[in-house]
C-alpha cells in the first residue's frame, strides 16, 4: 500500500508539475506576445502619431476654411445690406424726380388768377402739404436767382450780356432745381449773364 501511495503522490506531483509547466508555458507565451506587441506598439505608436498629426492638420485646414467662409458670409451680408440701401435710395430718388413736375404744375396753378378765394386757399394748403412732405424726405430747392452759376447745380439754357449783372450771375430761373442731400434730383434751368 505504501507503494501505491508513493506512486499516487508521484503522479500528483507530476500532474502539478505538468500543470505548472503548462501555466509557465502560457505565461511565457503571453510575455512573448506582450514583447512582440510592445515592439509592434512602437510601430503602432509611430503610425498613430502620424495619423494624429495628419488629423490635426486636417482640422486646422477645416477650421481655416470655416473662418474664411464665415468672413466671406459676413462680408456678403454687409455688401447685400449696402446694396439694398442703395437700391432703396435710388428708387426713392426716382419717385421724387417723377413728383417734381407735379410740384411745378401746382406752382403754375397758384400763379394763375382765381376769383374763388376758398378754392385758391385750398390749393395753397395742398401745395404746402406737398412741399412739407418733400421736405420730410430731405428734398430742398436749389437756390438760383441772383447766385453765381454752378454747373454742378444749374443748367444754363440762355446767356445774355448785360453790364447791370455780375459775371456768371443767374438772372432768371426757368425751372426750379431740387436736391436731396448731396444728390441733385433736377438741375435748375437758368439764364446766365455775361
Amino acid at each position: 500500500m505504501e507503494e501505491k501511495e508513493k506512486v499516487n503522490n508521484q503522479t500528483d506531483e507530476t500532474v502539478e508539475t505538468c500543470e505548472t509547466s503548462e501555466e509557465t508555458a502560457e505565461v511565457e507565451a503571453e510575455v512573448k506576445e506582450e514583447k512582440k506587441g510592445f515592439g509592434a506598439g512602437k510601430k503602432k505608436s509611430d503610425k498613430s502619431d502620424k495619423e494624429i498629426k495628419k488629423l490635426k492638420e486636417e482640422l486646422e485646414d477645416t477650421q481655416g476654411r470655416y473662418m474664411r467662409m464665415a468672413a466671406e458670409y459676413d462680408n456678403y451680408k454687409k455688401r447685400t445690406a449696402r446694396e439694398m440701401d442703395a437700391r432703396y435710395n435710388d428708387a426713392k430718388l426716382d419717385i421724387l424726380k417723377n413728383i417734381l413736375p407735379v410740384l411745378d404744375n401746382f406752382e403754375r396753378g397758384m400763379a394763375a388768377e382765381c376769383s374763388d378765394g376758398a378754392y385758391k386757399q385750398g390749393v395753397e394748403l395742398i401745395f404746402k402739404q406737398f412741399t412739407d412732405l418733400l421736405a420730410q424726405y430731405g428734398v430742398e430747392e436749389i437756390e438760383a436767382q441772383g447766385q453765381t452759376f454752378d454747373p454742378n447745380l444749374h443748367n444754363a439754357v440762355m446767356h445774355i450780356d448785360d453790364e447791370a449783372y455780375g459775371e456768371n450771375e443767374i438772372v432768371e430761373v426757368f425751372q426750379k432745381g431740387y436736391k436731396q442731400g448731396d444728390k441733385v434730383l433736377r438741375y435748375s434751368m437758368v439764364k446766365v449773364a455775361n
